[in-house]
């Protein structure tokens, strides 16, 4: 027999997705098998994140339930572009060099949770203030949070600017997925 705490951990489960995005690109890139697949620009992920393209009905799961969205900083991109130059021009002073031309400046998350992890709305708001904190204090450049109920199962995605002011390097080389999860699930 499982104890309860055991029982409740494995049911619990959580993820993390991490994607490194240009601003102003869309890409593809290939799979094991040899088929394509096609990562949105910047620009596509914002307006799939905040409900802004038009979705297939058959997409969403659960259509009367009500998303939430927090924005740290302006999400245009012309403001978040300026950010990144403002970032850069602190890398040069700090460093001696700019940061590399290919790095990517924005880093967006998904972070889901198995079906048992599906709260009653009451409950998610509280939650969502919980990872709306976590993003702001784990983050030197928080974008925004979005917290996605219509979808099968909730999940958050979250937006940051690709920079640590402590190393003073790109983040994204600095993320251990299994460790932010670890983090993120507690």
């Amino acid at each position: 027999k499982l104890k309860i705490k055991d029982y409740f951990m494995s049911e619990l489960l959580g993820s993390v997705r991490i994607q490194k995005m240009a601003l102003n690109k869309s890409y593809v890139r290939m799979r094991r098998n040899g088929t394509e697949r096609y990562f949105k620009s910047y620009r596509q992920q914002m307006e799939h994140d905040f409900r802004i393209e038009k979705m297939d009905e058959t997409y969403l799961k659960r259509k009367g339930e009500t998303n939430k969205q927090f924005e740290f900083m302006n999400i245009d991109l012309e403001s978040i572009s300026k950010e990144w130059e403002n970032i850069n021009e602190k890398h040069k002073k700090k460093k001696g060099k700019s940061l590399q031309k290919q790095t990517k400046q924005v880093i967006n998350f998904l972070f889901s949770f198995s079906s048992g992890f599906d709260l009653p709305e009451k409950d998610r708001e509280e939650q969502f203030k919980i990872v709306k904190q976590f993003i702001q204090e784990k983050f030197d450049y928080p974008i925004y949070v979005v917290q996605h109920n219509d979808e099968t199962a909730l999940h958050y995605g979250a937006s940051i600017l690709n920079f640590d002011n402590e190393t003073m390097r790109p983040l994204a080389k600095q993320i251990d997925t299994s460790k932010l999860q670890d983090e993120f699930f507690d």
